[in-house]
């Protein structure tokens, strides 16, 4: 009956206007021409076609598809990992499958994530939520702040939380800031104790590399045009036009407190091993070593396993492209440093969150389809 209803309700206005004795009846064929006339660019024209579609049937993102979504071109890219299983390494010419000793500055591919890849294809431990494709539209300020939610799960306290390399107690201010008790872990600063003693959040893997390749980061986007009219390219224009690069940059995984000072000497090197004594550090009890001559940062050994993880995690869902030579220091400081309580806290807190936590630290399994590295 109801569906009865419904149809005749749909069908009053065209009586009125066809009816040979409607208060239409004169003007009728005149309206239906119109009509005609107005749906022609519709059959003709598969742009408008295409515009009229989706106008009336936005594309569902809570599934994986391969039809255009707001995160770009809807190409399927199958996803890749940095990291090859023993078996894969013994094919590839190394019977033992032993890991190769890595010496100097990690190579980094030129490449950055592809254009049109699709994180929406990912399944199983990979697949993401509503509440990660909206990050596509969130500022810094609120990508901080939702660390900052996150990372204080590591402390048992509200308010605090410890900085990523040196182990410094961080007393939380405002939504995403933070004051460093440098005393707390011996600090020793470089020139710039104002911004050491200032919480910063840092891209373990850089944002330079997030928008390695991609357009807004390289040539520039249309819609990032200076006064003078020409398109302007970096991460300003990433942030404003890339909603990819702006899902991949505000990934909870990725982001962690560091003291200011480390933050800025870090800048954007990849990390690597140094030889012993090469570099600036920060104190005994930090680790950290960075060689800007050089362009790489060593990470405290107590790290070195979280940093391989959220690298690989990055690569595996987003498409970064990562050496042989990195995939090989990645897999050894997994090992040398396995998976922490902490991380296991703040993955699950990242998950409480509605976001995709970090497979290879709360479901190793799950994360375990290795592709072959970039050569």
């Amino acid at each position: 009956m109801q569906r009865l209803l419904a149809l005749l309700r749909a069908a009053l206005p065209w009586a009125l206007v066809f009816h040979p004795k409607g208060p239409f009846k004169k003007a009728g064929p005149w309206i239906a021409l119109a009509l005609a006339v107005a749906a022609l660019p519709l059959l003709l024209v598969p742009e408008a076609r295409q515009r009229a579609i989706g106008a009336v049937a936005p594309v569902d993102v809570s599934v994986p598809t391969a039809v255009p979504t707001p995160l770009g071109p809807g190409v399927i890219v199958p996803p890749a990992t940095p990291l090859a299983t023993d078996g894969q390494r013994a094919s590839a010419g190394n019977p033992t499958g032993a890991t190769p000793p890595t010496q100097g500055p990690q190579s980094v591919p030129p490449q950055g994530v592809p254009e049109g890849f699709n994180p929406l294809a990912q399944t199983g431990a990979w697949a993401i939520s509503g509440a990660d494709v909206d990050r596509a539209k969130w500022t810094w300020a609120r990508a901080r702040a939702h660390a900052a939610g996150v990372w204080e799960a590591q402390m048992p306290g509200d308010g605090f939380y410890t900085s990523f390399y040196c182990g410094c107690t961080i007393a939380r201010s405002g939504d995403s800031g933070g004051d460093v008790d440098l005393a707390s872990c011996g600090y020793e600063d470089h020139g710039n104790l104002n911004r050491a003693r200032r919480m910063e959040w840092e891209h373990i893997v850089p944002a330079s590399r997030l928008g390695q390749g991609r357009a807004c980061w390289t040539t520039g986007l249309p819609a990032c045009r200076g006064a003078d009219g020409t398109m302007e390219a970096g991460r300003d224009c990433c942030e404003q036009a890339d909603p990819l690069y702006q899902m991949m940059s505000n990934d909870p995984v990725n982001l962690a407190p560091s003291i200011g000072e480390v933050n800025g000497l870090r800048s954007n090197h990849p990390f690597g091993d140094l030889p012993d004594g090469v570099g600036i550090t920060f104190g005994a009890r930090c680790g950290m070593a960075i060689d800007s001559s050089a362009g790489i940062a060593e990470p405290p050994d107590r790290r070195k396993g979280d940093v391989a993880r959220v690298t690989a995690y990055m690569s595996r869902a987003y498409g970064l492209p990562v050496s042989a030579e990195e995939a090989a220091t990645l897999s050894r400081w997994m090992a040398l440093d396995p998976v922490s309580e902490e991380e296991i806290a703040i993955n699950r807190a990242i998950a409480a969150s509605g976001h995709r936590p970090n497979p290879f630290v709360l479901d190793p399994t799950g994360a375990s389809a290795p592709a072959t590295p970039a050569p």
